[in-house]
């Protein structure tokens, strides 16, 4: 192989290798603001709970200690090592591989989205809709969906202030979320910053 392409492949990696830990942060701004909402869903657990388990106080029985449980089982033990082994390896190798899979599945969203953009934006620029647009185009949807991922987040998180009940106090909220979005935002820089010293096309960008 070609020395000049294997050496625009691994630039090309660091620069994507960069933008996955963007994306993964940007999953993490998704999660806390779910994890804010979660109150929500407390509030129904906790009405359907409170209706399963009105006993009678009669009824409880108390458990007594099993016995013999006191000593540690050695092979309950080697099993667990065991377990947590293959947990941190399976773990090592999903972390190489997640940047291709991220790589991927972020490029059919991009050319998804080029394609249902393409049209509404080539007439509102009276513009041919061409594969030469298409690709000029992708790079301003790209860092759209960057945007929109690290933004919205913040504004889910901001509105969790409405909340009748919080579980997570307020500010704490808004600094976790506000701290995911400026980490994410860093590594999305530095991909671009690596992009433009490393002369990796702005098309390539994911």
């Amino acid at each position: 192989m070609d020395k000049a392409k294997i050496k625009k492949g691994i630039k090309l990696k660091l620069v994507i290798f960069f933008g996955f830990f963007g994306y993964t942060f940007c999953v993490f701004q998704w999660f806390w603001a779910l994890v804010l909402y979660s109150s929500l869903l407390k509030l129904l657990t906790n009405l359907t709970s409170s209706s399963n388990n009105i006993t009678d106080d009669n009824s409880i029985i108390p458990i007594a200690p099993l016995a013999g449980t006191s000593e540690p089982n050695i092979f309950m033990i080697f099993l667990g090592v065991i377990v947590m082994g293959a947990a941190i390896a399976l773990m090592v190798y999903s972390f190489m591989k997640i940047p291709s899979v991220i790589s991927k599945t972020n490029k059919k969203i991009v050319n998804q989205t080029v394609e249902f953009a393409a049209p509404v934006v080539s007439k509102i620029q009276h513009r041919p809709d061409n594969e030469k647009f298409r690709l000029k185009i992708t790079p301003t949807i790209v860092i759209a969906i960057k945007i929109f991922l690290t933004i919205i987040p913040i504004i889910f998180s901001l509105a969790s202030g409405l909340l009748s009940e919080q579980f997570i106090d307020y500010k704490i909220a808004i600094f976790i979320s506000l701290g995911l979005a400026i980490i994410s935002f860093v590594f999305f820089t530095i991909q671009y910053f690596l992009a433009y010293i490393l002369h990796v096309k702005k098309a390539d960008i994911l």
